[in-house]
């Protein structure tokens, strides 16, 4: 795959993991239990690093893709002395039509609580940064409201707590990541807080949260193919430049 890459020179953000659809109770396994997870980084995790970490098409990791879709809510952690597992502002910023672990409702059995997938996310973090020092780590948060708390959510994959759930200092994210889907209640609009609608600074206020911004998903429809063209005019739009090339106004970072 790094190989066609190559050949058209293009560079992939490689995704190790599927929060958004994992059904299997094996692969569950290693976000639920250390021993799984320790298991997964010595044997598949360092040599998968080493054997890419020079290749040219390689852009950056990507530990799993929306994550929050495993998340148990069936308890609801309170917070009290640990605001970064407390899930309250993570719901109430997604709103009612889209809630966070829908693994749960769609049938299946993997859900885990907020401390875990922290903890996954930090423990390989600090394995990639040990194996690979050469590339950036990211998660691709299904939405602003588990990276940011500008619209009433929360970071909870911030450096802090990431280190806490897992204890691996290295273990942090480099770049934010977001996913971009207009509202399930009102397919034909953005929400405000969408990133289609703010500046990357919106979403890191806090300068200890200051990182990278990429929108790493967009689309102007939930359930269907996109049309590629809307996307194209909403972001231009939102520019003031109609000549601008999509994907790279997707891309786009800024500190």
């Amino acid at each position: 795959m790094l190989d066609i890459a190559q050949s058209h020179n293009v560079t992939l953000v490689l995704s190790l993991w599927n929060g958004a659809l994992l059904r299997d109770e094996f692969e569950c396994a290693v976000f639920r239990d250390d021993a799984a997870l320790n298991a997964f980084i010595e044997h598949a995790l360092a040599p998968l690093a080493i054997k890419l970490r020079a290749h040219p098409a390689l852009a950056m990791w990507e530990i799993v893709n929306e994550p929050e879709g495993m998340l148990n809510l069936d308890v609801v952690p309170s917070g009290i002395g640990n605001p970064c597992t407390d899930l309250k502002p993570l719901l109430q910023c997604a709103g009612p039509h889209n809630q966070p672990g829908w693994n749960r409702r769609e049938g299946s059995n993997c859900s885990v609580s907020m401390q875990r997938l922290q903890r996954f996310v930090n423990r390989q973090a600090a394995a990639l940064k040990s194996f690979d020092g050469s590339h950036l780590v990211t998660v691709g948060a299904w939405s602003h409201c588990s990276v940011s708390a500008a619209a009433e959510g929360f970071s909870y994959f911030s450096d802090a707590c990431l280190r806490l759930a897992g204890g691996e200092d290295a273990g942090t994210l480099d770049v934010w990541q977001l996913h971009s889907y207009p509202d399930k209640a009102a397919p034909w609009r953005f929400g405000e807080a969408e990133p289609v609608n703010k500046p990357a600074s919106f979403y890191v206020t806090n300068p200890k949260l200051r990182k990278p911004v990429l929108i790493g998903e967009v689309s102007n429809r939930w359930d269907t193919l996109p049309d590629p063209t809307a996307a194209k005019v909403k972001y231009s739009t939102s520019i003031g430049d109609t000549s601008s090339n999509t994907s790279s106004t997707a891309a786009a970072a800024a500190a």
